[in-house]
């Protein structure tokens, strides 16, 4: 008995990396009699790929989202004159987490937030930028 596999990208999921695995059984005569399929899943530490949005001069990257817990904000150019305002809220609106810093790196604790979906939003020289984090 023969064996082909086909490996297909799934094209509408962003949120994990995974394929999926087609495999096909032929007789000698090379007849199809068995179709399958399994979907490959990358393992719970697998990196992803970081999410970036340009400020004016400054390129801000977030990851990993979705997340398990600890969001890093990286912010990359010219650093900030004036503090960089981050507040944290839940999808109704509600802030979470509120503060300032001056540093160009730092985390956002979602650890002791439910799963779900939130919203990042910092203001780096009078220019808004708006995340949604998924907490896993």
């Amino acid at each position: 008995m023969k064996k082909l596999i086909f490996i297909l990208p799934l094209l509408f999921s962003a949120v994990v990396a995974h394929s999926q695995v087609l495999q096909f059984d032929y007789d000698d005569a090379g007849n199809c009699i068995l179709k399958y399929r399994t979907v490959v899943v990358a393992p719970h530490g697998a990196p992803q790929k970081p999410q970036n949005e340009q400020i004016g001069e400054r390129t801000l990257t977030i990851y990993p989202n979705p997340t398990y817990g600890l969001v890093r904000v990286e912010i990359s150019g010219n650093a900030s004159e004036s503090p960089i305002n981050v507040m944290l809220s839940d999808i109704n609106g509600k802030v979470l987490q509120s503060f300032s810093t001056a540093n160009m790196n730092f985390d956002v604790d979602l650890t002791s937030y439910l799963q779900g979906n939130y919203l990042l939003v910092m203001v780096i020289d009078n220019k808004k930028s708006t995340w949604k984090i998924i907490k896993k």
